[in-house]
This record gives structure tokens, C-alpha cells and sequence, in this order.
């Protein structure tokens, strides 16, 4: 049987006039590169409007290399927080915007990428039922999307829900956050940090959740109402809606307690450890 590829030579001149092989690599045929993975995303692409890549549904990723570990480690980008984000950058091959994804959709490729890397095995911490701690081993390839709901969607490809509020029975359109709009929120909470003031974060995220009321779609009346008229359980009301609705992976794991045998279910917390598996505790 022939191999995929063959290796061809030329001949390069060495310092003493000898002809050397130089070995000459043909480029990849299209379908024979294993070096990226298809990773479907739980939303299933309906969250996203069709003329964005994202509506298929998938995200292609070049596996990880020694090379992106060496953005993991970047001291300054760990300083600034942004060490995960610039290695999916660097990593994705389809043509997205990272700042595009449900933050469940970014749950997903970065377990789909730790998997790749570094193997299925994921060492947590938790406590027991019994009050012990124990470290436990879970597998990644376990974890599986939540079903989402598709009948919440106003349109389909569309990040639009619509929902009556329990209280002042008012129609509301809200929708989910993107990467994009929690770093516009982060944004302005560490503006207001600077200066000594509290942005009352709860309220900001709304301000950026609803987009419409009762049909209004102004911004400044909907944030007026946010700020002087939104009761309470309508608050929490849209909050558990959008946290219901999100698509995102099931991180619910069995686990047994090995003080008592019983078993108990607890939920995966991914921790400095996740792409930095050699790290002690």
C-alpha cells in the first residue's frame, strides 16, 4: 500500500560541494490533515443569525501545541487575564469572532481543545455529603449538552426570547449575553471601580439583557424602567429564564463518596489546573 504522502528529495550543495538530500514534504491533500477537530456546539448553531459561521452549528480548532502552551504560560497575559482567549484565538480555524459565542458554546470548545491536549482525565476536588474533601477523577468526554428548548426562540437563528413578566405581567424581549457584551460590562464596572463607585452589576447586566418592553424598544426607557420600576421577582424571573434557556454542557457528575460508599451528585468547576494539569494543588 502506497503512503498518503511520499517524501521526495532534492539536492542542496553542503560546505564541502557534496550534494545533500533535502527532504521536500508535499503539501496535504484536503481531508488527510488530522490536526484540527469539529466541535459541535450546544446551542446547535440556532442562537446565531444564518450569515454567521456559527449557525452551522460547529467551530473547527487546530489541536493544541507546544507552541500555544507557550501563550498559556505568558506571564503577561496571565497578568491580564486574557491567556485563555488569545490561545482560542490562535486555535480556531473556522472564521468566527470569538467575542461571538454563548459563553456555553465556549464551555464546550475548551473542553473539546483540554480533551485533545491533554487526555479525557480531569482531577476535581469536592466535598462530600459527609463534610470530607476527596479528590476526584471525572471524564471529560462524558460531559454532555443540555437539550435546549427551540420553541423559546422568537425566530429561529435569532438570540431573541420572549417572556411575561410574573408581577407587573409586562412583555419583555430579552436575550442571551455574548463574549462580546460581558466585556463591554466588564468595561464599565472597572470604570466605575476607578472612581470608587459601585455599578450595581446586577442591573447593568439587565440593561444589556432586555431589549425590548411592552414593545418599546428605546434604550433609555427601557433602563429607566430597570432603574426606578422593576420589581424584584421580575428581576429574578428574567434571570432564571435566560439561565434556563442557556445552551450550554451539563456539568453534573455521580460521584461516590468514599468515606460513606454512597453516591452523591456534584457539579464539575474547572480551575487553574484545566489546562495546566501539571500544577499542584
Amino acid at each position: 500500500m502506497k503512503p498518503d504522502r511520499e517524501v521526495t528529495f532534492n539536492q542542496s550543495p553542503s560546505e564541502d560541494g557534496m550534494e545533500i538530500p533535502t527532504p521536500v514534504i508535499p503539501t496535504v491533500p484536503k481531508g488527510l490533515n488530522q490536526t484540527t477537530l469539529i466541535v459541535d456546539l450546544p446551542s446547535k448553531g440556532l442562537f446565531y443569525p444564518k450569515e454567521n459561521p456559527l449557525s452551522s452549528g460547529q467551530v473547527e480548532l487546530r489541536y493544541m501545541t507546544a507552541k500555544d502552551e507557550d501563550i498559556l504560560t505568558n506571564q503577561n497575559y496571565i497578568m491580564q487575564g486574557t491567556a485563555i482567549e488569545r490561545m482560542f484565538r490562535n486555535l480556531l480555524v473556522s472564521e468566527i469572532d470569538w467575542d461571538d459565542l454563548l459563553v456555553g458554546d465556549k464551555n464546550a470548545i475548551m473542553i473539546a481543545a483540554r480533551i485533545a491536549a491533554y487526555g479525557e482525565e480531569y482531577v476535581i476536588q469536592v466535598t462530600t455529603p459527609s463534610g470530607n474533601t476527596q479528590d476526584t477523577t471525572i471524564n471529560l468526554s462524558e460531559l454532555k449538552p443540555k437539550p435546549i428548548d427551540e420553541s423559546v426562540l422568537v425566530t429561529k437563528n435569532s438570540n431573541l426570547f420572549k417572556l411575561t413578566l410574573p408581577k407587573s405581567k409586562k412583555e419583555v424581549h430579552v436575550k442571551l449575553l455574548t463574549g462580546k457584551e460581558d466585556k463591554e460590562i466588564d468595561a464599565i464596572v472597572k470604570s466605575y471601580e476607578k472612581v470608587g463607585k459601585d455599578p450595581g452589576l446586577l442591573t447593568l447586566r439587565l440593561k444589556h439583557m432586555i431589549v425590548a418592553l411592552d414593545g418599546n424598544v428605546d434604550l433609555v426607557y427601557i433602563r429607566n424602567y430597570i432603574d426606578t420600576d422593576l420589581l424584584a421577582a421580575d428581576s429574578r424571573a428574567i434571570r432564571s429564564f435566560l439561565s434556563k434557556i442557556q445552551p450550554d454542557v451539563d456539568f453534573n457528575v455521580d460521584v461516590i463518596d468514599r468515606y460513606t460508599g454512597e453516591p452523591f451528585r456534584t457539579s464539575v468547576v474547572f480551575d487553574e489546573r484545566f489546562f495546566w494539569p501539571d500544577l499542584e494543588r
